[in-house]
């Protein structure tokens, strides 16, 4: 009995090791055989790789003789809009960011036609275009085109013939580009066709195009804004009392009542400056609002502050040119008084010239019209004529404005 027990032991013991071995082997087998297939895959893969870097390489080189090959595209200039009204401090302004060589400075390039604001000329649905011109033209481009012709570089004679007063910019200054005093001081008609070659070799040669404008809203500026990204406008506001004395001493048949009709004045300057706000979130770190009165009480801190706005430099040949042009004395084209010309002495004297000058009456009544603006911008009432004529008194805050789109002198 025992003996046979043994056997069946014996041969279970055998069954199992038998067992075991085969299944160490079919392990073995299946170890060895993914060693295989993994080194096939992973020799196809290199092969891709390698394949793959030879052809990217190759790729690169051939990308990098088209790139040699292709023309180089000049960087499109910077545009500035300058954005003002008439006697608010916008020629003193533009002159002193024209001292920047790079700039290339077009004033009032859409002069040939009114202001809305202007009496007689407030429908909307008048053209605006100066009969001298539209008489003899067969084409006026409405503003925000000629304005994009001038960005544009497009100065043909045809275009250029358009531009007055060009002797208040450095880049027309030439004989070729010499006005004709009978018509708003256009370009003579002899001189056109020169003065246009030679203007558009420096428009295409410049790094900024800055154009100042006193005959456009800030609703159409917002449309120049959204269609070119690369705009940026400042919006220069003046004290409305100021800019009322001015007109009043610039007696000019054409602006003669614009001193009379401060309510529209102010109800346009008002209507910028909300405009300004609504649109200053859109349109962010691309309008900035200055104070005139700011630029004549600090002219360098603002003018600096103004540079790096636009991205422009400020070197020590501009510092020097504001310095100049804030100090020496002038006189307009036709030798009339100082006052009566756009040139500023003392741009300190002229901005507050207005509480000398004025009679204490008629300030009231500008204050009532004009309070709108006098909250946005921060300027100050006077309850009576004693602190109208003190000048140790000031006529603004420090501070005025909300948002990011106003400098404030701190």
């Amino acid at each position: 009995m025992i003996n046979v027990l043994k056997r069946h032991l014996c041969r279970a013991w055998t069954n199992k090791r038998a067992h075991v071995i085969g299944a160490v082997l079919v392990c073995v087998f299946t170890q060895i055989l993914c060693l295989i297939v993994f080194r096939s895959e992973l020799f196809t893969t290199f092969e891709r790789h390698k394949y793959s870097v030879e052809w990217h390489e190759e790729s690169n080189d051939t990308a990098s003789k088209e790139l040699e090959d292709m023309p180089i595209t000049p960087k499109r200039p910077m545009k500035i809009l300058l954005l003002g009204y008439m006697r608010s401090g916008s020629t003193f302004c533009g002159d002193i960011l024209q001292a920047n060589p790079d700039v290339f400075y077009v004033y009032e390039p859409i002069l040939y036609t009114w202001d809305h604001y202007m009496p007689g000329h407030t429908n909307p649905s008048v053209r605006r275009i100066k009969a001298s011109f539209s008489k003899t033209r067969s084409y006026i481009p409405e503003p925000l085109e000629f304005l994009d012709y001038m960005y544009r570089c497009n100065l043909t004679a045809e275009n250029v013939g358009f531009l007055t007063n060009v002797k208040n910019s450095h880049a027309f200054a030439s004989e070729k580009c010499s006005g004709n005093s009978t018509l708003y001081n256009a370009i003579h008609e002899a001189n056109v066709g020169p003065c246009s070659e030679l203007v558009l070799k420096r428009c295409k040669a410049a790094k900024s195009i800055l154009l100042k404008v006193v005959r456009l809203s800030m609703r159409e500026a917002d449309k120049f804004l959204e269609k070119d990204p690369e705009l940026k406008v400042i919006h220069l506001v003046r004290d409305p009392r100021g800019t009322l004395l001015s007109r009043m001493h610039f007696t000019s048949k054409l602006t003669g009542e614009m001193h009379k009709n401060y309510t529209n004045i102010c109800r346009r300057i008002l209507d910028d400056i909300q405009v300004s706000k609504i649109i200053s979130g859109k349109h962010f770190g691309r309008i900035l609002t200055v104070r005139y009165e700011d630029l004549a009480q600090e002219p360098f801190v603002f003018f600096r502050k103004m540079y790096s706005f636009l991205g422009l430099k400020y070197t020590p040949s501009v510092e020097q040119y504001i310095q100049k042009r804030t100090s020496i004395e002038g006189l307009s084209a036709y030798g009339k008084p100082l006052i009566k010309s756009t040139f500023r002495k003392d741009p300190f004297k002229t901005a507050y010239q207005w509480r000398q000058e004025l009679p204490f009456q008629l300030v009231k009544k500008i204050d009532h019209a004009c309070k709108g603006v006098y909250l946005s911008m921060g300027y100050r009432t006077f309850s009576n004529e004693e602190d109208l004529r003190d000048m140790s008194i000031s006529a603004k805050d420090a501070t005025y404005g909300k948002g990011r789109m106003t400098l404030r002198l701190v």
